[in-house]
Formats: structure tokens, C-alpha cells, sequence
């Protein structure tokens, strides 16, 4: 309805571009690409906001999978949102196997925006991790904590990185090195009890660093699954339970789905259980999470 609306109101007043721009806008939004990129086209063409019309282009063609207009739009954005659409045409750059350029765009993005250099190193380093090459990622935060040691933003991607990859060891080593700069940080406190938790060692211990984060985030659903996790570990499934559902209502990601049915499972509530890894496999059916529990447990659906 509020297209039909907003579709009248542009053809009665076709001069009005900020009438036109919100439509464009809501067709983005609704999925009606080849409407959207027709008013951005337009509105480019008459000089209208001309960075935030590129912007969206760009995103209109992302969203149809045409990754290479998708770039080309980006790198044309200058002004406010430039750094945002260059970083994302990296990101289309390496998912295109063209790592060599992201890489140097990213690099010449440190230059322009040096303050924004952490984030633009982590955020490269996700980039390769998520395309399937994490010790590319892990080598990249290696090379950028030799010009800033102590960058505790750095050492925690730089912990997850090695993680991912199965280095506990190093992990925990940067983790540690995170919490002696800034013991109350959440996300280490989390991290580290959780890794605890999940290897079954130093639980009690494990416990107070997730009850730390979980006072200053109380509601983050992360910290609640590892809450539960923890407990569960230490054999309490009973005070885990409201803690994973608690998770499980904010994020039913396949890891939080595997913890909750496991707990579930074991209270003898297996009806529940079932349900819960059913649903997360019908959105990811090759859920490591989920097999692995399943299998262990061997449980099948």
C-alpha cells in the first residue's frame, strides 16, 4: 500500500526528487530492482544526490548478483560514504577471486583513512577468512600487529582467526594478552570462558569470566549461550536451560540450536529437542553444529 501510495504521489508531482528518491528507496527495500535502479538511474542522470544514488546502484546490482557493476558503482562513490562502498567492493573483489586488487584497494583505503586502519585490516582478514582462506587472514593480522603490538581490536581478530583454525593455543594467548590491557572487556571475557567451556577445562574459572561479560551485556545472546554452555558443562542442565533459550529466541543460529537441544535432550525433553535441530538443519542443512551433536548423541531425526 505504501508503495501504490508513494507511486501516485511521484507521477503527480514528477519534479519532486525527494518523492522520487523515496520510492526508489522502498522498491530496494522491496525487491523491485528493475523499478529501483529505473528512479536511481533517472535521478543520477539529473545530478540528484549523485554519491548516495551510486551507493544504491550499486547495492540494486549486488543484490542481482551482477558483482562486477556492483564494483564499478562503488568505486565511483566519493564524499561521506565512500570508504563504506569501497570497503564493500573489496569484499565483492575477493568473493571474485580478485584478492590481489582488494588487497591493494584495502591497503590504499589505510593511507586515505589511516584512524580507520584497524578496522580496515579486520575487516580484510574477514574477508579472506569468509572465502574460505583463513591463514591468509591470520598472516594479514600478523603483518598489521607488527606495526601495533599491543592493538587489542587486532588481537581479538586475531585470536578468532587462530581459533577458527583449531590454534587454542594462540588463541588464549591473545585473549589473555587483550584482557591484561582491559580486564572487563566483554567480548574477551566471552570468548575465553566460552573456549574453556567448550574444551570442558578450567570451568569454575570459565564461569566468572562469562558471569563478568554477561553483567555488562546482559541481554547479548553470545553470552548467553555461553552461559549456558558453561553450566551445562559443569553439569547444572537445569540452570543452563533458561539461559540457551533466552539465546535461542535472539539468535537461532545452528551453534545456539546445537546447545539448546543438546540441554533439551538431556532433561528428557527430546520431542522439544528434535525440534529444535530440525528447524536450525531446514535453514542450514549442513550445519557442523548440528551433525556433530547429533552423531555424538547418536540421535537420529
Amino acid at each position: 500500500r505504501a508503495s501504490e501510495q508513494l507511486t501516485i504521489l511521484a507521477e503527480q508531482n514528477p519534479r519532486d526528487l525527494d518523492l522520487q528518491y523515496s520510492l526508489a528507496l522502498l522498491a530496494l527495500e522491496s525487491g523491485a530492482m528493475d523499478s529501483a535502479e529505473a528512479i536511481l538511474q533517472r535521478l543520477l542522470r539529473q545530478g540528484y544526490r549523485p554519491n548516495e544514488m551510486r551507493l544504491h546502484l550499486g547495492q540494486a546490482a549486488e543484490q542481482r548478483g551482477d558483482s562486477k557493476g556492483a564494483i564499478d558503482y562503488y568505486l565511483k562513490v566519493k564524499g561521506g560514504e565512500s570508504l563504506q562502498a569501497q570497503v564493500q567492493a573489496a569484499r565483492l573483489m575477493y568473493s571474485e577471486g580478485r584478492g590481489d586488487q582488494a588487497h591493494a584497494l584495502i591497503t590504499s583505503l589505510t593511507h586515505q583513512y589511516p584512524e580507520q586502519a584497524t578496522l580496515l585490516w579486520i575487516s580484510e582478514a574477514d574477508m579472506r577468512a569468509a572465502n574460505g582462506d583463513p591463514e591468509s587472514a591470520l598472516a594479514l593480522l600478523d603483518r598489521a600487529l607488527e606495526t601495533a603490538p599491543d592493538n587489542p581490536e587486532l588481537l581479538y581478530a586475531r585470536a578468532m582467526t587462530a581459533g577458527g583454525l583449531g590454534n587454542y593455543e594462540a588463541m588464549e594467548a591473545d585473549l589473555r594478552r587483550v584482557l591484561e590491557q582491559q580486564p572487563d572487556d566483554p567480548a574477551a571475557l566471552n570468548a575465553l570462558g566460552y573456549t574453556w567451556a567448550d574444551q570442558g577445562v578450567r570451568l569454575e574459572q570459565a564461569r566468572d569470566m562469562i558471569r563478568r561479560a554477561l553483567e555488562q551485556q546482559p541481554n547479548d545472546p553470545a553470552i548467553l549461550d555461553s552461559m549456558g554452555w558453561v553450566l551445562y558443562r559443569l553439569g547444572r542442565p537445569e540452570d543452563a536451560l533458561p539461559f540457551l533459550r533466552r539465546a535461542y529466541a535472539q539468535f537461532p543460529d545452528p551453534e545456539v540450536s546445537a546447545h539448546l537441544g543438546e540441554v533439551l535432550w538431556v532433561l528428557g525433553e527430546e520431542d522439544d529437542a528434535r525440534r529444535v535441530w530440525a528447524t536450525a538443519l531446514e535453514q542450514s542443512p549442513e550445519a557442523e553444529p548440528i551433525m556433530e551433536t547429533l552423531q555424538r548423541l547418536e540421535v537420529t531425526l
